[in-house]
């Protein structure tokens, strides 16, 4: 039922159900329901929660780190979003969208370098998607940033702005 509350787009009611089927019968598929019913209703602190005991049943999930990831990045934990984003790399998983969210997270850091260097990446892994189309702006004015810091900042946050606005979206659509 949750799933058929969501997908007509009745949050309260998928995130009612899917608790009771927590509740009822705590396996894999209904702890990642209630996770991405949470995530739908904007409720990412709740999220988390449930996407970290998703993880302890596979740690190895690329998908829900990835998630969890994108949560912490959304949510101002930069640190936290930095170590997810890392460990996605260090698994020798290449995505666009993974190497443009760690760059990001890098960037409002303040470690400019680093950033420039993953959107950079991100950029020449995919050229067709999204996530290209994303970093191209930010990997620009990444490059101004390092020479001329105070003047390329907002024009930094103004595109990074965008870019969560569309990482938003697509964490409610995404099934972790």
């Amino acid at each position: 039922m949750a799933i058929y509350f969501k997908r007509i787009g009745r949050l309260e009611e998928s995130l009612k159900h899917a608790k009771m089927a927590y509740k009822i019968r705590p396996t894999l598929l209904a702890t990642r329901n209630l996770a991405i019913a949470y995530l739908t209703s904007g409720k990412r602190v709740d999220a988390l929660k449930y996407l970290k005991e998703v993880l302890s049943y596979n740690p190895n999930d690329i998908v829900t780190l990835k998630t969890v990831a994108d949560v912490y990045l959304l949510s101002g934990d930069l640190k936290a979003a930095e170590n997810n984003y890392q460990k996605l790399i260090d698994s020798g998983r290449q995505s666009a969208s993974i190497y443009s969210n760690y760059s990001i997270a890098l960037s409002l850091q303040g470690e400019f370098t680093n950033a420039l260097n993953f959107a950079q990446k991100a950029m020449m892994l995919d050229t067709k998607k999204l996530p290209y189309n994303l970093t191209m702006p930010i990997y620009f004015i990444l490059r101004a940033a390092l020479q001329r810091p105070k003047v390329y900042t907002l024009k930094l946050m103004s595109s990074l702005i965008l870019r969560r606005r569309t990482l938003q979206n697509n964490l409610k659509k995404r099934k972790c």
